[in-house]
């Protein structure tokens, strides 16, 4: 069997080989920490923000609403930085599981979830697990160039939110979803902790402004044309 190539973040690794994986992820979060960075300021900017209403209200901060206002206020932040959004709306009442912001891109779709007890939340619709399970279809028949294989993937990566003490902005996760296993939990190729920026992760920063996408679940906010001199 070919090795699968790794220099484009969209060609998937050996999942039975250690440095194949390894360097899958480190050039995927090379190649998306601008995207990675500005969620990250989202988050950060709009959990305290969705914290505050409940002292606002004088009340104790119910899980399910605060969620929900945290993508509310994360949408908003993206927006404002030109990140365009679909709303994902899946919530589990009994573990608060999600309320989810979906980002397309190029040829990557970045779903935005909110932790669970059990890290991932389980798919609890068939889109969700098309979703996770849609990486593990693309994988490039043997003998294709990366070239090819890179015009004929996509793939799809989860940030993963999660909430420390007194509902503070605790961090969040890069994962590679694989598939689902018999249990409902996911299976990843790998998950990494986003520390800020790409230096954390032994790759170079990226400087390089998020370009414009045209898929279905983003409309873009395209910048406007200058008039010719």
């Amino acid at each position: 069997m070919t090795t699968m190539k790794t220099d484009s973040p969209y060609i998937f690794p050996d999942p039975n080989d250690p440095n194949s994986i390894e360097a899958h992820k480190l050039n995927v979060l090379s190649a998306f920490d601008p995207l990675f960075t500005i969620i990250e300021l989202a988050l950060r900017d709009s959990v305290p923000q969705a914290t505050n209403v409940f002292s606002l209200l004088e009340g104790p901060v119910e899980p399910t609403v605060h969620a929900a206002i945290t993508r509310y206020l994360c949408k908003r932040y993206l927006s404002e930085q030109q990140v365009a959004t679909e709303e994902e709306v899946e919530i589990e009442i009994d573990q608060v599981a999600n309320c989810g912001l979906c980002i397309n891109q190029k040829q990557s779709q970045i779903r935005i979830l909110k932790s669970t007890p059990v890290g991932i939340p389980k798919a609890t619709s068939e889109a969700r697990r098309r979703f996770y399970s849609s990486n593990q279809y693309l994988i490039p028949f043997e003998g294709s160039t990366s070239a090819t294989a890179q015009s004929q993937t996509s793939l799809s990566l989860i940030v993963l939110w999660t909430l420390g003490e007194k509902f503070s902005f605790k961090g969040m996760e890069i994962a590679c979803p694989r598939g689902e296993r018999e249990d409902g939990n996911v299976d990843c190729y790998w998950i990494a902790s986003w520390k800020g920026n790409a230096f954390s992760h032994g790759v170079p920063q990226l400087t390089a402004a998020i370009p414009d996408t045209d898929l279905d679940e983003i409309k873009p906010i395209e910048e406007r044309k200058k008039a010719s001199s």
